[in-house]
């Protein structure tokens, strides 16, 4: 593709007059006075062995990056450019119905799994964890899940579609109502 002269990039440039600019440059690289165009797409790891149902990029205590993804009935961990099974070794493959998709969040070193059908998952990022488990405690199943400040938060449950569900202040694995601030709302 030959590189082409649009004049100069002045997004905030009043749009007056004849002056030649360029207030919008999209999918172009800065090329010597010019814009040329981005490079083709490059193939870095392998598939998975489904269609992918949510991934995530996460950074461990010691702020090394991972990156993990999942489909309907594995949970995967990116090393290299090899996607590494890291299923639950216990309860056999995970059951995501075809609207079902994986959500993640960090909490501490932990990164928590959930896809609304199966019970919430974690594997500890930094340490030699090979594979996913049940988040102990006993918290309810849910559609989403994040964090704030020392709290998981669990949205849209299994029992109520319509409420949220949070731990124990700093404890992922306390989910009793009233222990350690943790607490259930519809």
């Amino acid at each position: 593709m030959p590189i082409v002269d649009y004049g100069p990039w002045m997004p905030d440039h009043a749009d007056i007059g004849e002056t030649p600019h360029l207030i919008d440059a999209k999918n172009v690289l800065a090329v010597s006075n010019h814009y040329g165009p981005l490079p083709g797409l490059t193939v870095t790891t392998g598939a998975l062995t489904g269609v992918c149902r949510g991934n995530v990029a996460a950074r461990d205590i010691d702020q090394a990056a991972h990156m993990y993804a999942g489909d309907a009935t594995k949970l995967y961990e990116l090393e290299g450019s090899t996607w590494t099974d890291r299923s639950r070794a216990v309860g056999g493959a995970y059951a995501l119905n075809t609207n079902s998709r994986w959500r993640f969040t960090p909490y501490g070193d932990r990164l928590i799994a959930t896809n609304g059908v199966d019970a919430l998952q974690y594997i500890d990022m930094s340490t030699a964890a090979t594979t996913f488990e049940n988040l102990p405690g006993s918290p309810p199943t849910a559609k989403f899940v994040a964090t704030y400040l020392g709290f998981v938060f669990l949205g849209a449950l299994g029992s109520s579609g319509m409420a949220i569900k949070w731990s124990a202040l700093d404890d992922s694995e306390e989910w009793t109502a009233g222990v350690g601030l943790s607490d259930e709302q519809e």
